[in-house]
C-alpha cells in the first residue's frame, strides 16, 4: 500500500510535535577555552614570524643594493657590464625569494561552485526544523541554506572574512543524507552543524586559524607561472644563466623549507582546535537526537559514504557512454540497499579505527561515540520517519541537485549527455556487467578497456581449434600491454620534443623528452622507431586476441547458418553488431595513430603558457590540422553506419557525439570522439560476446561440440547489411 504524502502544513506540525522539550546546552570547560585561546595566540604568532621572514629578506635586499653599489665603480667602459650584471643578478635572486614568499597573500580566492539555494516558502518543514534547532542550541538562524549531492553537511561563513563580524552564516546540506537517514538521524546532523554556529567566537577563531594554515600551505606547495619562469632559467642553454637559475631555486627552496616547518606547526594547532570544536558540536547532536542515536548515525554515515563512492564510480562508468543518473541521492539509496552483509559489518567495525593523527580535523568515530554515550541523554526529537519527508517534492529536488552537482562540482558539460532515471541507469550498469562477464569468458579476466579486433572470417568448424589457440595465446600478453603503455608515453614525449625542436629550441634543452641526443636527425629517427615499435606491439596484441575473437566468431557463425529456428531478428542484430564493430575498430586504429600527437599538443600548450614562446603556436596548429583531417576522414563511415545498440537506429556519429559543436576546438573534439569510440567498441564487443556465450552455453547443456559443417563465415554476412563495413577501408 502506497504511503500517503503529507501536506506542507502537516509536515510542519509533525516536525514541531516531534520535539519533546529543551536541551541542556553543553558547557564549555575552562580547559577547552584556555586551549583554544593558546592555539589562537600561537597561530597569530606564526604570521608574525612569516612577516619577519619577508622583512628580513627585504632588509638583505636593501643591504645588497646599498653596500654593494661600489661594485659598479671599479671599472669603466665595456668592462662595466660584468660588475653591473653581477650586482643586478644578486638583486634579482633575492627579489625572487621575496616574490615567492609574498605570493600567497595576493592569491585570488578559490571560486566556489554555484549551489542550489532553498527558501522557507519552498521548504517550510525543513526551515521550521532548522529554526527550532537554532532555538534549542542558541545558534543564529543561517542566512542561506544550500543543498548538494555530497554525503556531508557543513556550516560556514557566507562571504568568508566579510561575514566574520556578524551572523552571516550558510548551512550546506547533502541530499544523500536525507535520502538515507531517518528524520531523527538527519535532525541530529543538523544539530551538529548548527552547534558550530552556536560556538560563536570559537568558530571565528577556527576560521582565522584555517586561513593562516592555508597561507602557509600555498607558500609551500602552490606553483604558478613565476616558478615556471625560474625553471626556464635553469634549463637555459647558457651554463651561466642555468647556474643563476639553480642558485635562485636553491634560495627559494630554503625559504619554503622554513615555511614548511611553520606549516606543520599550524597544521597541528589547527587540527587540535578543530577536533575540540567537533567534540563540542557532537554534544549538541547527542542532546537533540540522543546518545544512542548518535552512535547509529555515525555508523550510518560510514555506510552512506561507502555507497556514495560506489555511486560516483558508477556515474563515471555511465558518463563514458554519455549517460548519467538523473537522481544521485536515490541511486545511493539503491546502492546502499544492495550492499552485502560482510561489507556492512566491516564498515561498522569500530575496532578497525585508527587513532586520529595529530593533523586530523576530526576525531575518529570510536572517540566520538564514546564521548556522546557518556552524556547518557535520550534526546528531544523522536520522529522516525524517513528524512525525505521533511522536504517538499523530494525527488524533483534531488534531480535538480544532481544536475547542479554535475555541472558546478564535477565540471561536466551535460550537452549531449542523456540523463537516465535511476532504474534505467541501473539497467545500463547491469548490462555493462553482463558484457564484462561475457568478454571475460573469451578474453580472460582483464577486459576493462579491451579493444576487440575486427571479427575474422571464422566458420563453425574453426571453433575447437580457436579454443586451444586462445589458451596458448595468453602467454606474454600482459607484458606486451605493459610495454605498449610505456612506448605510448615515450611516443608522446618524443613527439612534443620534436615539435619544440621545430619551434627553434636547442636539442640540449630537450633531454627530458626522451629524445636521442646525438643530433636532431637522430632525434627524429628515434621518434620514428618508437612509433614503429608501437605499431608492432599493437599488431602483436591483436594477434594474441585473434584466437579468442575467432572462437567468438565461430560460435556466432554456427548459430547464424546451421541452427534451426533462429529468428531473423537475431541474424539482423548480429549483422548490425559485426558491421559496427568493424567500422569502429578501423576508426579506433586510425585515431590511435594520431593520439601521441594530440597528447603532445597538450604538453606544447603547457610550455607555451609557461614561457610565452609564440614559435610553439605553429606546431600546435600543425597538430590540430592533422586532427581535423583525421576527424573529417572517419566521420563519413560513422555517419553511414547505424548504431546497433540505439533503439532509434541512429547513425554512430549521432550516438557518439550527439549535438556537440566544437568548431575550432579539434583537440577537444578528438578527445571526446576517441573516448566515445572506445567505449562503444567495448559495449558492442560485449554484446557479441553475450550472444556467442549463449551459443556455447547451449552446446555445454547438450554436452556436445559443434560438428563440422559447410563453411559459412561471418564475413559473408556483411553482404546483407545496408551499410558496408569496408567503406572506411575503401
Amino acid at each position: 500500500m502506497q504511503r500517503a504524502v503529507p501536506s506542507s502544513g502537516q509536515r510542519v506540525e509533525r516536525v514541531l510535535a516531534a520535539f519533546t522539550g529543551g536541551i541542556q546546552r553543553p558547557r564549555v570547560s575552562l580547559g577547552y577555552r584556555a586551549g583554544v585561546l593558546l592555539v589562537l595566540m600561537a597561530m597569530l604568532v606564526l604570521p608574525l614570524i612569516y612577516l619577519m621572514m619577508v622583512g628580513g629578506v627585504l632588509l638583505v635586499l636593501k643591504w645588497h643594493l646599498v653596500e654593494h653599489l661600489s661594485w659598479t665603480d671599479q671599472t669603466s667602459g665595456r668592462l662595466m657590464v660584468w660588475p653591473w650584471g653581477m650586482y643586478l643578478m644578486v638583486a634579482a635572486m633575492i627579489g625572487a625569494v621575496v616574490v615567492c614568499l609574498v605570493k600567497p597573500l595576493f592569491a585570488p580566492a578559490s571560486r566556489k561552485p554555484h549551489l542550489l539555494t532553498l527558501d522557507a516558502r519552498g521548504q517550510p518543514a525543513l526551515f521550521a526544523l532548522i529554526e527550532r534547532i537554532c532555538e534549542l542550541t542558541g545558534a543564529p538562524m543561517p542566512r542561506e541554506v544550500h543543498v548538494d549531492a555530497d554525503v556531508n553537511a557543513s556550516a560556514s561563513f557566507r562571504r568568508g572574512l566579510l561575514s566574520c563580524f556578524g551572523n552571516d552564516l550558510v548551512l550546506r546540506i547533502g541530499m544523500p543524507l536525507a535520502a538515507g537517514m531517518t528524520a531523527r538521524q538527519f535532525t541530529g546532523v543538523l544539530a551538529h552543524e548548527l552547534g558550530h554556529f552556536a560556538q560563536g567566537a570559537g568558530m571565528r577563531a577556527n576560521y582565522a586559524v584555517r586561513c593562516i594554515h592555508g597561507w602557509f600551505a600555498d607558500a609551500v606547495y602552490v606553483r604558478d607561472g613565476f616558478d615556471d619562469y625560474l625553471q626556464s632559467f635553469t634549463d637555459d642553454d647558457d651554463w651561466r644563466v642555468g647556474l643563476v637559475g639553480k642558485l635562485t631555486q636553491a634560495m627559494v627552496g630554503t625559504s619554503r623549507l622554513v615555511l614548511r616547518g611553520l606549516m606543520m606547526i599550524s597544521s597541528a594547532l589547527s587540527g587540535y582546535m578543530s577536533r575540540q570544536m567537533e567534540h563540542d558540536a557532537d554534544a549538541y547532536e547527542a542532546e537533540v537526537a540522543g546518545s544512542e542515536e548518535f552512535a547509529r548515525t555515525a555508523m550510518r554515515l560510514r555506510v552512506l559514504s561507502a555507497a556514495h563512492e560506489k555511486v560516483l564510480a558508477d556515474a563515471e562508468r555511465l558518463h563514458r557512454q554519455r549517460e548519467l543518473p538523473d537522481n544521485l541521492p536515490l541511486m545511493l539509496r539503491h546502492v546502499e540497499a544492495k550492499m552485502p552483509a560482510p561489507l556492512l559489518n566491516k564498515l561498522q567495525d569500530l575496532s578497525r579505527d585508527e587513532p586520529a593523527p595529530w593533523y586530523a580535523t576530526h576525531p575518529n568515530d570510536r572517540e566520538r561515540i564514546l564521548s556522546a554515550k557518556k552524556r547518557q541523554t535520550p534526546g528531544v526529537f523522536a520522529w522516525e520517519a524517513p528524512a525525505s519527508e521533511l522536504f517538499e517534492d523530494f525527488d524533483n529536488l534531488c534531480r535538480m541537485v544532481s544536475v547542479y552537482w554535475y555541472e558546478a562540482e564535477l565540471g561536466i558539460d551535460l550537452d549531449g549527455v542523456q540523463l537516465l532515471a535511476v532504474e534505467g541507469a541501473r539497467q545500463s550498469l547491469q548490462a555493462d556487467d553482463k558484457r564484462k562477464l561475457a568478454l571475460q569468458r573469451f578474453f580472460g579476466a582483464n577486459v576493462d578497456g579491451l579493444q576487440m579486433p575486427p571479427l575474422p572470417a571464422a566458420a563453425a568448424e574453426h571453433w575447437q581449434e580457436a579454443c586451444h589457440a586462445a589458451q596458448n595465446a595468453k602467454a606474454g600478453y600482459e607484458q606486451r600491454v605493459a610495454r605498449n603503455g610505456l612506448v605510448k608515453e615515450k611516443a608522446v614525449q618524443q613527439a612534443a620534443g620534436i615539435c619544440l625542436l621545430d619551434a627553434g629550441y636547442a636539442l640540449e634543452r630537450l633531454a627530458c623528452f626522451e629524445l636521442n641526443m646525438i643530433s636532431p636527425v637522430h632525434a627524429r629517427q628515434g621518434l620514428e622507431q618508437t612509433l614503429a615499435e608501437r605499431r608492432t606491439l599493437h599488431a602483436e596484441m591483436r594477434t594474441h586476441k585473434m584466437p579468442a575473437a575467432t572462437r567468438l566468431a565461430a560460435a556466432l557463425a554456427w548459430r547464424y547458418s546451421h541452427e534451426a529456428g533462429v529468428p531473423d531478428a537475431w541474424r539482423q542484430r548480429v549483422c548490425g553488431l559485426v558491421n559496427a564493430q568493424r567500422v569502429l575498430s578501423q576508426v579506433s586504429d586510425r585515431m590511435d595513430e594520431v593520439t601521441p600527437y594530440e597528447r603532445a599538443a597538450a604538453i606544447l600548450t603547457e610550455v607555451y603558457e609557461a614561457q610565452g614562446n609564440r614559435e610553439i603556436l605553429p606546431q600546435i596548429q600543425i597538430i590540430e590540422t592533422k586532427i581535423s583531417r583525421l576527424v573529417a576522414t572517419v566521420m563519413p563511415a560513422l555517419q553511414s553506419t547505424l548504431d546497433p545498440l540505439d533503439e532509434a537506429q541512429r547513425p554512430l556519429a549521432t550516438t557518439l557525439m550527439g549535438s556537440t559543436d566544437m568548431t575550432g576546438q579539434p583537440r577537444m573534439l578528438f578527445s571526446q570522439l576517441e573516448n566515445a569510440v572506445q567505449g562503444q567498441l567495448w559495449r558492442i564487443g560485449g554484446e557479441l560476446a553475450i550472444m556467442a556465450a549463449d551459443v556455447e552455453v547451449t552446446w555445454e547443456a547438450a554436452a556436445r561440440a559443434p560438428q563440422p559443417q559447410p563453411v559459412t563465415s561471418l564475413m559473408q554476412m556483411e553482404i546483407s547489411t545496408p551499410h558496408s563495413a569496408m567503406a572506411l577501408a575503401a
